[in-house]
């Protein structure tokens, strides 16, 4: 009995997911963020071809110079794909029709998390692969490093898309969601991690300063580094790859959690 109720929820996860799947590529959602990769990548490739600038003939610097900015677009990623996933069924009020069906709010809130978890780690898994094969072609390599980087992408993306669950399950409207969900990743998480890191405190705890593992394990970062900045007065830290990426996880587990009881608890 359990083993069939189990399997019939896996069933209405994946219908769920599949229904999320489809609105994305029905509404350009992925193709959009798809071109405005493309258009990233174009655009410096076209800034050093046409100035006097060299690209770097190391794989490694190669490989960071197109990951610098690779977290804001995951933050973006996560934003368009994750922040309106639960509000829209209200805010549209097709959730009317959906809790109408035998599906199960667990199982509705477990589709959504996963649409929202795969199509951003696709899309940004596309644009690793976009840069490795870049820097295979330029450089003659691929630094190897950028896989660790990707496993970590993976992992800071699933933190992301709980926190994006969280707002969404809360607020009443998608644009407000989707600005919280920004302001959090992107502004109050540097806010805090500066903060703390400016007083000595190393903010291990902080999704957005185990973010930074994302590209200092590139510079070869294995365990957290604190460094002392004699001119400003002050410290600030390396983040260390296995705990960041622990970390992350657990982020995207508690905060999904925390959202999974909020959506099964509201109404219309």
């Amino acid at each position: 009995m359990m083993l069939s109720e189990f399997i019939d929820d896996l069933r209405q996860t994946s219908v769920v997911m599949n229904q999320e799947f489809h609105k994305y590529i029905k509404g350009k959602k992925l193709v959009g963020f798809i071109v405005l990769m493309i258009a990233i990548i174009a655009g410096i490739y076209l800034i050093f071809t046409l100035s006097e600038i060299k690209f770097p003939s190391e794989s490694k610097d190669f490989i960071t110079l197109y990951l610098r900015f690779i977290t804001i677009l995951a933050i973006v990623a996560v934003t368009i794909f994750s922040s309106g996933l639960l509000v829209s069924e209200y805010e549209e009020r097709t959730g009317l029709l959906l809790f109408t069906r035998p599906i199960k709010k667990e199982s509705i809130f477990a589709g959504k998390f996963l649409a929202g978890f795969i199509t951003s780690t696709f899309v940004i898994i596309i644009y690793y692969v976009i840069v490795a094969i870049m820097s295979y072609i330029i450089t003659g390599s691929i630094y190897g490093k950028i896989w660790v980087s990707l496993g970590l992408m993976i992992a800071y993306i699933f933190g992301a898309t709980g926190i994006a669950l969280l707002f969404s399950s809360y607020f009443k409207k998608s644009n407000t969601a989707t600005s919280v969900t920004i302001i959090v990743l992107l502004i109050v998480g540097n806010w805090i991690s500066q903060l703390f890191s400016g007083n000595g405190i190393e903010p291990w705890f902080s999704i957005t300063y185990s973010s930074g593992s994302i590209i200092t394990v590139l510079n070869g970062a294995s365990a957290a580094l604190m460094y002392d900045d004699a001119i400003r007065s002050s410290w600030y830290y390396v983040a260390d790859p296995a705990l960041s990426a622990m970390v992350m996880v657990t982020w995207g587990v508690f905060v999904s959690f925390i959202a999974s009881l909020i959506y099964k608890q509201r109404g219309f």
